[in-house]
Formats: structure tokens, C-alpha cells, sequence
């Protein structure tokens, strides 16, 4: 599981796209205004409701994340191959100081990291979608929902479940539809929309010429 969200947020270019959204909470403060502790001191002598104001927001937030909009329900089958493949925007360099990889040097995660699990992407309020994905794949598949609460459908179906904020994961990976899978084809990701109602797994879906030649299966 570990390397499959390491891949992720080398990805998406961020270690929280994944976690539950727990909301933002609270002002910016100038450098010349009061201690920050010392302000939200006064604010909860003003009003001491407020902090279970600001958690019962923060659960709201928590169990409903914004949907990622403009995502169709796929209605036909469709796959394509994704290219990781990244240029670094500056030198990065370990704790020591030793460069790592420098400033324009192309980067595919899939050579330092591979993925461990299949990944699906789902719109948890579909029941259709949930009872598919439950149905046709394995616990190692990662369950990473665009629309729906997290938490309850955790519960649900007893197991681990992300969300993609923002969507970043699907704009990078250039999803239109979901249910969508996404598994490693040597150092490319085979991204397949599947229509649920045919349930074939992406049978009869069209990639270019030997695209997968010499794939893992």
C-alpha cells in the first residue's frame, strides 16, 4: 500500500491529494498583528461555542469533499496508455546535500516505484458502480472516489477508501468517465473506462498498434 501512494503523490505532484479533506480553518494573520494563540485565546473567551462550531465544519467538510465536477458515468468502454513522465523543475537534493535529480532531467516514477495495486476510481453515490467494483475486483485494488462520502462507504464495504481533492489524479491521468481502472504496463499506466452495464472489463476497447506488446498482464 505504501508504494502505492508513494507512486500517487509522485504523480500528482502531492503527498494530500489522497487523504480525507478536513476543511481549512481560520485567518491570516500580519506579521505585525497579535501572537496567533493569543488571538484564538480571545476569540474562545468571546464566544465559547466557537471551537465546537469549527469542529462540527471540519467533520461536515470531512464526510462531504467537494465532487470532482464535469466526470461522466462511462457509457462505452475506453483505454489508453499514460505516460508518467515528468521534468523536474529544480534540483532536488537528499538530507546530506547530495543531488538527487537536477533541474530539467525527465523523470517516469514507474522506474523508481512500481505500482503494487490497481487503482479504481468510483462515484460512490452510483450504487451500480460500488456493487461492480466490490463484485469484479480484489481488496489490493486502491477505491479512490471523485463523488460521495468516504467514510460511509468505508463502512460499508470494510475497507480503505481515498478521494481524489481536486480531482488532480484524473486531470492528470485525462479520465472523462468512471468507473475507471488504472494497473501498470512496464513503465506505461493502462487507464481503462469500463462501462459497468456491460461489465466486460474493457473488452473490445481500442489502443494503438502493439501498444501492449510485451506487457505484464
Amino acid at each position: 500500500m505504501k508504494r502505492a501512494l508513494l507512486f500517487l503523490s509522485l504523480l500528482a505532484g502531492s503527498t494530500n491529494i489522497l487523504a480525507k479533506d478536513f476543511g481549512v480553518e481560520g485567518h491570516l494573520f500580519p506579521i505585525d498583528e497579535k501572537d496567533l494563540r493569543q488571538v484564538l485565546t480571545e476569540k474562545l473567551k468571546q464566544n465559547p461555542n466557537a471551537l465546537k462550531g469549527i469542529n462540527e465544519r471540519l467533520i461536515t467538510s470531512a464526510k462531504t469533499p467537494e465532487s470532482v465536477k464535469n466526470l461522466a458515468i462511462a457509457k462505452s468502454p475506453r483505454a489508453f496508455l499514460y505516460d508518467p513522465t515528468f521534468t523536474v523543475k529544480m534540483d532536488i537534493e537528499d538530507a546530506k546535500g547530495k543531488t538527487l535529480f537536477k533541474k530539467g532531467q525527465k523523470i517516469n516514477p514507474l522506474e523508481k516505484v512500481s505500482l503494487s495495486s490497481g487503482l479504481l476510481f468510483l462515484n460512490a453515490e452510483d450504487e451500480i458502480q460500488l456493487k461492480w467494483a466490490a463484485t469484479h475486483h480484489p481488496r489490493e485494488y486502491k477505491w479512490i472516489l471523485i463523488k460521495g462520502n468516504p467514510f460511509t462507504t468505508e463502512q460499508q464495504f470494510r475497507r480503505s477508501v481515498y478521494f481524489d481533492q481536486g480531482g488532480a489524479l484524473i486531470k492528470k491521468l485525462g479520465i472523462q468517465a468512471v468507473p475507471a481502472r488504472v494497473t501498470q504496463k512496464n513503465d506505461r499506466l493502462l487507464v481503462e473506462e469500463i462501462s459497468v452495464k456491460r461489465a466486460n472489463l474493457c473488452n473490445g476497447c481500442t489502443l494503438p498498434n502493439g501498444a501492449l506488446d510485451g506487457a505484464a498482464t
